[in-house]
């Protein structure tokens, strides 16, 4: 019983991999040595317009379980979701973890001001 106990939780923890949370030192880190895929900013309009990195993907997050399917078609890809405040790359990675994407993270804290300081071109519209 206790053999079938420990393969059953091994294969929910294979099915099942929760978002990983990365702090935005480390999310920079990861930006720069090219682990992660995709950038997926969830701000509302009005927040992107007034700033975001030139190569990422805006999905409003109210949108996002409509778009994200349409925008990445590989549920392998890594993506990281960002936002303003850390309230809403959580529920963004949940999200996408719940439609299937398997490498999925999120910046901890929002900390919108943080991140820009990667060395990624910020586009101010």
């Amino acid at each position: 019983m206790v053999g079938l106990t420990a393969v059953l939780t091994v294969m929910f923890l294979w099915i099942y991999q929760p978002a990983a949370a990365m702090t935005p030192a480390a999310a920079r880190a990861a930006w720069r040595n090219k682990q992660i895929d995709i950038i997926i900013d969830v701000r509302s309009e009005p927040e992107w317009r007034h700033g975001h990195f030139v190569n990422s993907t805006h999905i409003p997050m109210h949108d996002l379980q409509r778009e994200l399917p349409r925008r990445v078609s590989d549920h392998d890809d890594r993506i990281l979701f960002i936002c303003a405040t850390g309230r809403r790359a959580p529920r963004a990675a949940a999200i996408a973890t719940d439609l299937g994407y398997t490498r999925v993270s999120y910046m901890t804290g929002g900390d919108w001001q943080e991140f820009q300081k990667t060395p990624q071109p910020v586009l101010n519209v």
